[in-house]
């Protein structure tokens, strides 16, 4: 079975995280820490949207 360009961009996805994960000087990150990233990019992304609408509203 020939394998489809999918199957070849997967594979070679999976080969290179493999290698950056056995790489040593690859930095990990906790779960934590990237779940209060997130958490901060979110509250930002809200705050933006909220302003935009008040902004809306305010114009005539």
């Amino acid at each position: 079975m020939e394998p489809t360009s999918y199957d070849v961009w997967f594979r070679e996805q999976v080969r290179q995280g493999l290698k950056e994960a056995d790489d040593p000087n690859t930095q990990w990150i906790s779960h934590e820490e990237m779940k209060a990233d997130w958490a901060k990019q979110r509250a930002a992304l809200v705050e933006r949207i909220r302003l935009q609408a008040e902004a809306r509203k305010a114009k005539p």
